[in-house]
C-alpha cells in the first residue's frame, strides 16, 4: 500500500529505490504544497501480524483482527511507531473513567446557534479578549499568542470571528 498518494508518478518513484538515504518526504513539502516525490519506504506490506496491531490499537476486544480499521500509514517509519506503543503497560483505553472527551467550541454549530457571527470587514482587529476566537494556526506548543491574523483579508486563509 501507499497511501497520500497525489499523482501517480509518485507510484513509479517508490518503486525506483532511488531515494532510499534520503529522509521520507512528509505529506506537504516545506512550502506547504502537496509532496509529490516518492521514497521506497512510502511502500508498506500490510502483513497479519500489522492488522493483529491495528487491532490492538484501534479497535475494542471484540474486534477481530481481520475487520480492523486500516489506518492510513505514511511510511514504514510510521508503522514501526505504531508498534512501539504496543510496548507500554497501559493505554489510554486503560484510563477509560479518568478522562472525558467533549466538543468545547465548534465554530459552525456557534455561527448557527447565533453565538459567533463572520465578520464582513475583513480588517478587523479584536479590540478586547472577548471578541477573539483563538484557533489552530494561533496555537503552537503552548503559545496561544504564535500567530495573529493578516490585517488583509486573503480568501481561506484567515476568518474573523466576533464572540457575542
Amino acid at each position: 500500500m501507499i497511501f497520500n498518494l497525489f499523482i501517480p508518478s509518485t507510484i513509479s518513484f517508490c518503486f525506483s529505490n532511488l531515494a532510499a538515504n534520503d529522509p521520507v518526504p512528509g505529506i506537504k513539502d516545506e512550502d506547504g504544497n502537496w509532496n509529490l516525490r516518492g521514497h521506497c519506504n512510502r511502500i508498506i506490506y500490510i502483513t497479519e501480524k500489522d492488522l493483529k496491531l491495528f487491532q490492538s490499537l484501534f479497535e475494542d476486544a471484540n474486534t477481530e483482527y481481520l475487520e480492523a480499521k486500516l489506518p492510513q500509514i505514511h511510511s514504514q517509519e510510521i508503522l514501526k511507531v505504531l508498534q512501539r506503543f504496543t510496548t507500554v503497560d497501559k493505554k489510554l483505553g486503560d484510563y477509560e473513567k479518568a478522562y472525558n472527551i467533549s466538543v468545547i467550541f465548534d465554530e459552525t454549530y456557534s455561527q448557527r446557534d447565533g453565538l459567533t457571527v463572520r465578520r464582513e470587514d475583513p480588517t478587523f482587529q479584536p479590540k478586547k479578549p472577548e471578541d477573539v476566537v483563538l484557533s489552530g494556526p494561533h496555537i503552537f506548543v503552548g503559545n496561544p499568542l504564535n500567530k495573529n491574523p493578516r490585517n488583509k483579508w486573503q480568501k481561506k486563509r484567515t476568518l474573523m470571528i466576533q464572540i457575542f
